[in-house]
């Protein structure tokens, strides 16, 4: 008898563990997919364009002109003549025609090093009249690209240098050509808050992305508890803080540029440079609020394991509070003392209903048992669980 209670108590423990444990299922089967890769070795920087494209765009509130120029010669009298200039240098594999063009705009020597690295950090270069931009261009196309855009502004002239084509400069010359005639004043002011903007707003999509995952990531764990979702949280936080580690160098920038035009800009300088680090800071601030998440559902993974832990163990006291009492019944009565050997042995063991009655007792405590858990609520917690997983 005591063979086949703990038999018995073998069975129903196994049969407990495997009711308790954790199926893991893929993370991608629930939540909707990621439209890029952006693991950290999927950020790739393009390579040097093979070809020099000069395009040129010069406007005033009578007249628009918008042509791309076979050399930097055809750029000196629209440079010299037009009030608002804006020149779009694409590709800096040919140093000649791009050092001819800086010398007709007198860029000086100190800013035309720096535009021709062109992968380096963000930053802000102000000599006397002269600035330069330089801010990253991210990009979703299968995975996450980084370009460089470098915006330099003299007086009224604006020259954007970049290797690859950028859709935020296509889209800029459409607005140049729908709105020429209200940018006679501030168009220096227009493009370069237009150019750095881009470079600002290019993190929103990719946030986006990041909000949905999150979430779907929330509601598993919520859900299912599941394994292998600690491993997308911290896929998910090594991805932003690579966005981390490129949007602070531009909000470094974009601080720097606004405490230096308070000194050497007029006012609509300044109300560019402060709107600019107002945009950059909002959204430094939604990438660093990104990162808190991931601390946070790592927390919470981490409790909802544990809490999982805990009713594991709680259903397995209850197993062994139930059937331990049994079992010292079983025992006691399969010492096979018989009465006629000494008065102070088991009477019950010549009595006709003495099995019929260790059953009945060991039947009685167990559903003793089973009543206290009921009334304590241990046994309302499993059936709550059951009852959320079946909705």
């Amino acid at each position: 008898m005591v063979v086949l209670q703990s038999t018995k108590l073998i069975t129903i423990v196994n049969q407990v563990r495997m009711m308790l444990q954790l199926k893991e299922k893929p993370l991608t089967a629930i939540r909707k997919p990621l439209t890029h890769c952006c693991k950290p070795v999927d950020l790739m920087r393009k390579d040097r364009a093979e070809a020099t494209v000069i395009s040129i765009v010069s406007f005033s509130a009578q007249c628009l002109t918008d042509k791309t120029v076979e050399n930097a010669q055809e750029v000196e009298p629209m440079v010299r003549q037009c009030p608002h200039v804006w020149i779009d240098v694409e590709g800096l594999s040919d140093k000649e025609s791009v050092y001819e063009l800086l010398k007709i705009v007198d860029v000086s020597e100190a800013i035309q090093r720096n535009i021709f690295q062109v992968h380096q950090k963000p930053f802000c270069q102000q000599i006397k009249h002269e600035l330069l931009l330089v801010v990253p261009i991210l990009r979703l196309n299968g995975q996450l690209e980084l370009q460089q855009l470098s915006v330099y502004q003299n007086g009224n002239t604006v020259i954007t240098f970049h290797e690859h084509p950028i859709p935020t400069v296509q889209q800029v010359k459409e607005d140049v050509r729908n709105q020429h005639s209200l940018l006679e004043k501030d168009g220096r002011l227009y493009l370069l808050q237009r150019f750095v903007e881009s470079s600002i707003d290019c993190f929103q999509p990719i946030l986006e992305q990041y909000s949905r995952e999150l979430e779907c990531i929330e509601d598993d764990i919520l859900a299912e508890a599941q394994l292998n979702a600690m491993q997308e949280i911290h896929r998910t936080r090594k991805e932003l803080l690579i966005l981390k580690r490129i949007m602070l160098p531009l909000h470094n920038t974009l601080r720097q540029y606004a405490r230096d035009s308070e000194y050497y800009s007029g006012e609509g300088d300044k109300r560019v440079a402060r709107e600019l680090l107002q945009h950059g800071t909002h959204m430094f601030d939604m990438v660093e609020y990104y990162l808190n998440v991931t601390s946070e559902l790592m927390s919470l993974h981490m409790s909802t394991v544990s809490n999982k832990m805990n009713q594991c163990m709680t259903l397995l006291a209850i197993v062994a509070a139930i059937f331990l009492p049994p079992s010292l019944v079983a025992s006691i009565y399969g010492m096979n003392f018989y009465e006629h050997n000494s008065p102070w042995n088991m009477p019950e063991l010549a009595w006709d209903l003495g099995y019929p009655f260790a059953l009945f007792l060991m039947v009685a405590i167990s559903v003793l048992f089973l009543i206290y858990f009921w009334k304590n609520g241990w046994l309302r917690v499993f059936y709550a669980n059951q009852q959320g997983r079946d909705r």
